[in-house]
């Protein structure tokens, strides 16, 4: 295993009550422009009669989790403590609709997500974001998870 499969299996899976979102494998090695890919599931519960939780839908894709050259290192450590604390509040937003009966279409609605809504590139270009809290921040905006927030 790399440090980063073993950085990103450390905080992986991220659970709510309805919503899970997982890293199934790690690509063995970086590709040729030095990115990392990982397979990633998200996994949408319902909630039986029973209280048990039951699977409803299950999609896997792979995604870019780090852009070339942050594969490691300490800005990738405070890159996934950030984004996985935003995930965290996506996941229990996205919990607490689907226990409401959610209403949404279209990209906000949690039954359409896909496991890259959840990853931004973007962010590593942004000059203000280098802790976790900023990575936070970043993704919490409109234009990432802020908009399967709200």
């Amino acid at each position: 295993m790399t440090l980063a499969e073993d950085q990103l299996r450390a905080v992986f899976p991220i659970d709510s009550d309805l919503v899970q979102l997982t890293v199934e494998s790690v690509r063995d090695e970086l590709d040729a422009d030095g990115a990392l890919f990982a397979t990633m599931r998200i996994i949408i519960l319902d909630r039986g009669d029973d209280g048990a939780r039951h699977v409803r839908d299950i999609k896997e894709q792979e995604v870019k989790v780090a852009p070339e050259g942050i594969s490691s290192g300490e800005l990738f450590a405070q890159y996934l403590e950030g984004w996985t604390a935003a995930i965290q509040v996506a996941l229990k937003a996205a919990s607490a609709r689907l226990a409401a009966g959610e209403a949404r279409q279209g990209r906000a609605s949690v039954k359409q997500w896909m496991p890259n809504d959840f990853v931004a590139m973007d962010v590593f270009k942004l000059k203000t974001a280098k802790t976790a809290e900023q990575f936070r921040e970043a993704y919490m905006t409109k234009a990432r998870l802020g908009e399967l927030i709200d």
